[in-house]
């Protein structure tokens, strides 16, 4: 049995003794599944712009390497307790980093209530869910990226809304100083924002070129990929931006 549990081992995978009467009778191998859009997610945050990733877990250093290493993580961090996740949060933000941290256990909502983002799944437990400030309901990773792409369009409309609202007032003023403006243009003029604020507001912050498929299609789709596949156990994920 102790060259079956070294193999597992060196595998990368958990191993569990079971005993019975304080004899020992038996092992369970516990093997790591990836959620099938793991790898992707991982790709394109990297093609995003997140500087650094690192799989933080409570397991052993090898199964959290070999999960590390299947990802191309940029580190990894084995048997840490809730604590010390916590900790390792800290310590990126102390070097002026921002951190999300991606968790679904009790014993990483330290970490995330220490974060500047958490996100947590659909399924987790309970705690995880409510401390939470972003929760993916179907449990698909690859959401991560829709949010970060929709807040660079939300941060993209916002700054439109001010130019919108700078401009108009700044012509408006010089025209009153410069130009004479009456005070029929010039009311005018200081009241456009009001209109083209109105205008880009009804920009749809989400919109997407193409025909874009049936929602309800959609969500079918993504819940049969959570529903049939294991999730990551017991490991976190924590990035910095």
């Amino acid at each position: 049995m102790q060259d079956k549990m070294d193999k597992a081992l060196a595998e990368g995978h958990s191993v569990i003794m079971l005993a019975i009467d304080s004899k020992l009778e038996g092992m369970l191998e516990i093997h790591t599944i990836l959620r099938p859009e793991a790898e992707k997610t991982v790709r394109l945050l990297i093609q995003r712009g997140i500087k650094y990733m690192a799989v933080v877990s409570g397991d052993h250093e090898l199964p959290t390497k070999a999960l590390a290493d299947s990802l191309e993580m940029d580190n990894y961090f084995h048997d840490i307790l809730p604590e010390e996740k916590a900790k390792i949060v800290e310590e990126l933000q102390m070097k002026g980093k921002k951190v999300a941290f991606i968790g679904d256990g009790v014993n990483d909502t330290i970490a995330m209530e220490m974060a500047d983002i958490s996100i947590s799944l659909g399924g987790a437990s309970t705690i995880a869910t409510d401390v939470a400030q972003v929760v993916l309901m179907d449990g698909n990773l690859m959401h991560i990226i829709d949010l970060m792409e929709l807040s660079r369009k939300l941060d993209k409309n916002l700054s439109r809304s001010l130019i919108l609202n700078v401009i108009p007032n700044t012509i408006a003023l010089g025209g009153v100083l410069f130009f004479r403006f009456g005070m029929l243009t010039t009311i005018l003029v200081s009241q456009s924002p009001l209109v083209l604020g109105t205008i880009n507001a009804l920009f749809p912050v989400n919109s997407k070129s193409g025909h874009s498929p049936d929602p309800l299609a959609e969500n079918k789709e993504m819940q049969m990929l959570s529903d049939n596949t294991d999730s990551i156990k017991d490991n976190s994920l924590a990035s910095v931006l």
